[in-house]
């Protein structure tokens, strides 16, 4: 797992204990890690940069400024600031380079996405910012709807903000950050069974 927060990325193993951090030279407001490359956007261009194991870089612009990112295999999915849509494109690689073509755009009329991951089978997981609460949806057409959700304010506190999301294996990673903007983040971990789910 990787973490990006200002200029630097640090990197972590599967406890949540630190390997290594890597200074970057734009500062990051939105991240992911996926198959040994790291996706930033620092939040006032729409710039997107792949930052490669082997050290190398590609940079692409967007038609929007990215709030939120999620990349795995040959996809990368990410959202503006309003947080009412997600848009997925496909990573293509070849001998002149590396291209992101534009897929699909799923509209989320009912939400404000502060971060999300999109899982290999399609399930999008999101925090609602008005709500503070995490949804679990499905795909149907070009919009996702919410299948079940649960409060995240027991878990992260009242005032925290959740810069960033991770599920896999049955558990969520949560990165939140102090309402203010100051302070040290904190990276939490725990079992989507412990969460209070209800049905949308």
């Amino acid at each position: 797992m990787a973490i990006a927060a200002g200029y630097a990325v640090t990197f972590l193993d599967d406890g949540g204990n630190q390997i290594e951090t890597r200074p970057l030279t734009e500062p990051v407001s939105a991240f992911s890690w996926r198959e040994s490359s790291l996706w930033t956007a620092n939040g006032r261009t729409a710039a997107l940069v792949e930052h490669r194991e082997d050290g190398g870089t590609a940079s692409f612009a967007l038609n929007h400024v990215p709030a939120a990112l999620d990349a795995h295999e040959k996809y990368l999915w990410s959202t503006d600031a309003k947080g009412k849509q997600v848009r997925q494109f496909l990573i293509t690689r070849s001998m002149l380079g590396i291209f992101l073509q534009p897929l699909d755009l799923y509209d989320l009329p009912d939400f404000t996405v502060e971060c999300f991951d999109m899982d290999p089978e399609g399930t999008l997981w999101i925090v609602d910012a008005p709500s503070r609460r995490l949804y679990f949806m499905k795909a149907d057409g070009s919009v996702y709807k919410p299948v079940k959700s649960a409060p995240l304010a027991p878990v992260i506190g009242g005032a925290g903000r959740v810069k960033g999301i991770s599920v896999k294996g049955g558990r969520i990673w949560l990165l939140v950050s102090p309402a203010d903007g100051q302070g040290a983040s904190v990276l939490k971990r725990l079992s989507l069974r412990r969460l209070a789910w209800t049905p949308a």
